[in-house]
């Protein structure tokens, strides 16, 4: 078996062969496949082509589960919208991936090209993402058992017990996109930029004025490249994410101030300043001396994207949160 097997349905074939010709003509061993895997015909690595039909694609979605449990990683190359399911969201978070939805090819490739240049001997590390899982696995059974012990109930004390059920649900939120949506750069350095292996380009469509900020806004989407131990780990990521999108909101107002409910038990209350030349969102929470900085990817009367991307343990973390306008 080659080093890398290009995974497809038979939608993605095209695109497939493409990557093919690009990774071959940069002396990476590869070859593309559309048929179930094999113990006797295993990978360093899988690139998955998520096309419009993948997910429905049994043979497709079978290689996946094979590579979740023979710990092979999988880079998802995305070609197309999809409706966020427990598994594609596994595999979307697993490690990076590449966006080819939003991205023209040629950029897409290119981005492609340098995840596998500088990346490949950590994505094909087999043994590190065993250990990773297992790490990960035992996270989840520490922090599950002192969920439990919080929870356990006193007496009669039913409400109580459900009011601390709920705080602990909002606190699972907070651990996970707190220090994404709240990313806080060095205040001394408000240009920090955000780099990552996915170039985050801005939409053409994105105002250069202020104004279309000021309203309310209601989260309406949640989607990132962190990596995922497994496939609960994964459904307990999007259960967590759907409890956001719930009850997630902003306003801005013309004043300057801003009002941040559902990351936090209570509402956050500050002061905001945005620049339309380098699209940046600055939000100081009252009576504190940071703030949090996030770029807009898109910006427009009716819809707002929020990017971050970040560096955790050498890898590229992108975040796109989506919010709809409900009110000016």
């Amino acid at each position: 078996m080659e080093q890398i097997l290009i995974q497809y349905a038979p939608d993605g074939k095209s695109t497939a062969e493409k990557l093919l010709q690009i990774l071959k003509q940069n002396n990476f061993g590869v070859t593309t496949g559309a048929s179930a895997l094999s113990d006797g015909d295993i990978p360093e690595l899988v690139i998955a082509v998520f096309s419009p039909k993948a997910d429905t694609n049994s043979a497709f979605m079978s290689a996946l589960d094979y590579c979740q449990e023979k710990d092979i990683n999988v880079v998802p190359f995305v070609t197309c919208k999809m409706d966020t399911s427990a598994t594609q969201q596994y595999f979307l978070n697993d490690h990076v991936w590449i966006d080819n939805f939003e991205t023209v090819f040629s950029s897409a490739s290119a981005d492609h090209l340098d995840l596998l240049t500088k990346n490949y001997g950590d994505l094909a590390d087999r043994k590190r993402l065993k250990k990773e899982k297992e790490s990960k696995k035992q996270r989840r059974s520490v922090s599950a058992a002192k969920s439990s012990a919080k929870s356990a109930p006193k007496g009669d004390g039913s409400k109580e017990t459900l009011y601390k059920n709920i705080c602990y649900m909002l606190g699972a939120v907070v651990v996970i996109l707190l220090a994404i949506l709240m990313f806080r750069p060095n205040a001394s350095d408000p240009g920090a930029s955000n780099k990552s292996l996915n170039t985050v380009d801005l939409n053409s469509n994105i105002r250069t004025s202020e104004n279309p900020l000021i309203g309310t806004w209601r989260m309406e989407s949640y989607a990132d490249n962190q990596f995922r131990a497994n496939l609960q780990d994964s459904i307990d990521h999007q259960a967590a994410v759907d409890q956001l999108i719930s009850v997630a909101s902003l306003v801005f107002t013309a004043d300057r101030k801003f009002v941040r409910t559902g990351f936090t038990p209570n509402p956050e209350r500050g002061y905001w300043e945005y620049d339309p030349s380098s699209h940046y969102l600055k939000m100081q929470p009252e009576g504190d001396t940071k703030f949090d900085q996030v770029q807009l990817q898109e910006l427009n009367d009716q819809k707002m994207i929020i990017v971050v991307s970040e560096k955790v343990d050498n890898l590229d973390i992108i975040t796109k949160i989506t919010f709809r306008k409900v009110s000016n």
